[in-house]
């Protein structure tokens, strides 16, 4: 398969984290510095451990209820995920619904010189950033969401996200998937930008119906609708 010029591998999306996947989140958030300037992951903004700093850090973090969906290679290793948390932020917008991606390059190139790379990434020969995954993986993972019993269960339905003014390329991803930006009291921090889905319910179901016909051009990921949906 041929994506953006380039030959991939076959990609598989699933529900939710297996141990192993735990520890290759863990291990692609502590190596990954480039992603460390845009999110928590590693370490808050105000200096604490971040979500994916440790295995306890990642648990609790679970135990707040999010919906996973993970981008995989054939052997199941981790290449990508996207959650979705119930958070209201505003009920002026009916903001209820949090979303987050994250998507991560080979593992060897995060590493250089004398660095070993950590043996629970070893194994992973392939990478999903810069290679125009991040796109079709998001429209799987909200359509499988949107028709799922954890967004039925959600009063406030309109999905949310932040994203740092700086980090130009998701800026763009958001923008083309339909977010729009929005200013409220209290709810940008500092450098960030507030984004939100205009549309919700039936109406979502729809627009993502529509969207689907970009996934066929995928179908190493379309299997995930053929399979789960």
């Amino acid at each position: 398969m041929t994506i953006m010029g380039k030959t991939i591998s076959e990609f598989t999306i699933h529900t939710g984290l297996s141990d192993k996947q735990k520890r290759q989140l863990i291990a692609f958030t502590k190596y990954d510095t480039a992603s460390h300037k845009n999110t928590s992951d590693w370490i808050t903004s105000d200096g604490h451990m971040g979500r994916f700093s440790s295995l306890e850090k990642l648990n609790e973090w679970l135990l707040k209820g999010r919906t996973i969906y993970t981008l995989n290679d054939n052997n199941n290793n981790l290449l990508g995920i996207i959650w979705f948390g119930q958070k209201e932020l505003s009920k002026e917008f009916k903001l209820g619904i949090t979303f987050a991606i994250r998507t991560y390059p080979i593992p060897g190139d995060l590493f250089t010189g004398a660095d070993s790379l950590p043996a629970i990434l070893s194994g992973i020969k392939i990478g999903a950033r810069g290679k125009g995954i991040a796109y079709p993986f998001m429209i799987n993972a909200f359509y499988k969401y949107v028709n799922g019993n954890d967004y039925k269960k959600i009063r406030n339905k309109r999905i949310w996200l932040e994203v740092e003014k700086g980090n130009i390329p998701a800026v763009s991803l958001y923008k083309k998937f339909g977010f729009e930006q929005v200013i409220i009291n209290k709810s940008e921090g500092v450098g960030k930008i507030l984004m939100m889905l205009p549309y919700t319910g039936e109406t979502l179901k729809s627009y993502l119906e529509d969207k689907l016909s970009y996934v066929s051009l995928f179908p190493q990921i379309n299997v995930f609708i053929k399979r789960e949906g």
